[in-house]
C-alpha cells in the first residue's frame, strides 16, 4: 500500500515534468515560429524593397535612355538639316559663281588705241570698259581685265570712272617695244651757261621733234644727254619758254669744282 503511494506521487511528479517540458516546449517553439516569422517577414519585405528598387531603377533606365534616344534624334535631324543648309548653300553659291563668270564673259574693251609718248621709250595706249553688267564695279572689273598689247597680256596702270552710266577708261603705259619713243623727241641746240653759283655750272639743251600729244616734260624728265665729253644724265628741271613758243628746253645744274671762288 505504501508502496503503491510512493508510484502514484512519482506518477505525479512524472506527469507535472513532462507539463512543464511540454509547455516548455510549446512556448520555445511559439517563440521560435515567432522568430521564423520575424526574419521571414522582415526578409520578404528587404525582397519587396529590393524588387520595388530593382523596378524603379528599370523604369528610370527606361526613362533615360528614351532621353537619350530623343537626343540622339534630334541631333541626327538637326544634323541632317545642317547637312542641307550647307548644301544649299554651297549650291547657292556655286550658281552665283557660274553666273558672275557668265556675265563676266561678256565684258569687252572698246575703242582701243595708242595715244602719244608719255616719256622716253614709253607709249600710252587707252580703251573703254563696255558690257558691264548692273551691279558689278565697273572700275574694279577695269583693273582685273587685261588687253594684249605687243604680244603680251597686260592689266591696265590706272582706271578712270567717268561717272556717266559706269564707263570706265582704262590707260596702259607700255615701256616696251615702242621705237617711235626713243628716236623723238631729242636734243638738238645745246648752251653752255658756265657757272652760275659757286661749285655749279649750267647747261641747256632744246627739245626737238615735239607733238601735242606727247606730255614732254615727263618725256624730257627721263631723257639723257652728252654735252661734249661731259655725261649729263637727267635733267634738273624742264621748262617751256614763252610757254613752248620759243621752244622746250631741260636744264642740268652740274656739280663743277672749277666754279668755286677762288
Amino acid at each position: 500500500m505504501k508502496q503503491r503511494h510512493e508510484w502514484d506521487l512519482e506518477e505525479k511528479r512524472h506527469n507535472i515534468k513532462r507539463e512543464k517540458w511540454e509547455e516548455d516546449f510549446q512556448r520555445k517553439q511559439r517563440l521560435e515560429e515567432q522568430k521564423h516569422n520575424l526574419v521571414r517577414k522582415e526578409w520578404e519585405g528587404e525582397r519587396v524593397d529590393f524588387r520595388e528598387k530593382q523596378r524603379l531603377e528599370e523604369e528610370n533606365c527606361k526613362t533615360v535612355r528614351k532621353a537619350w534616344e530623343e537626343e540622339h534624334a534630334v541631333i541626327h535631324n538637326d544634323r541632317k538639316r545642317w547637312d542641307q543648309e550647307r548644301k544649299n548653300k554651297e549650291d547657292q553659291e556655286r550658281y552665283e559663281k557660274d553666273e558672275e563668270s557668265r556675265k563676266r564673259r561678256g565684258i569687252a574693251w572698246d575703242g582701243f588705241q595708242a595715244l602719244g609718248c608719255l616719256r622716253y621709250e614709253t607709249r600710252q595706249y587707252t580703251a573703254t570698259l563696255v558690257n558691264v553688267p548692273l551691279g558689278f564695279n565697273a572700275v574694279d572689273e577695269c583693273q582685273k581685265k587685261a588687253i594684249q598689247i605687243h604680244g603680251r597680256d597686260l592689266f591696265p596702270s590706272r582706271c578712270e570712272d567717268q561717272g556717266t552710266c559706269g564707263k570706265v577708261t582704262a590707260h596702259w603705259e607700255v615701256d616696251f617695244n615702242e621705237p617711235g619713243c626713243t628716236g623723238t623727241p631729242w636734243f638738238g641746240e645745246f648752251e653752255d651757261k658756265g657757272c652760275v653759283q659757286p661749285g655749279i655750272h649750267r647747261y641747256n639743251g632744246k627739245l626737238e621733234d615735239i607733238h601735242d600729244w606727247d606730255n614732254w616734260e615727263t618725256i624730257c624728265a627721263t631723257m639723257t644727254a652728252n654735252y661734249g665729253n661731259v655725261h649729263l644724265g637727267n635733267p634738273t628741271s624742264c621748262s617751256a619758254c614763252n610757254g613752248g613758243s620759243c621752244g622746250h628746253w631741260a636744264i642740268w645744274l652740274m656739280e663743277d669744282k672749277n666754279c668755286y671762288r677762288r
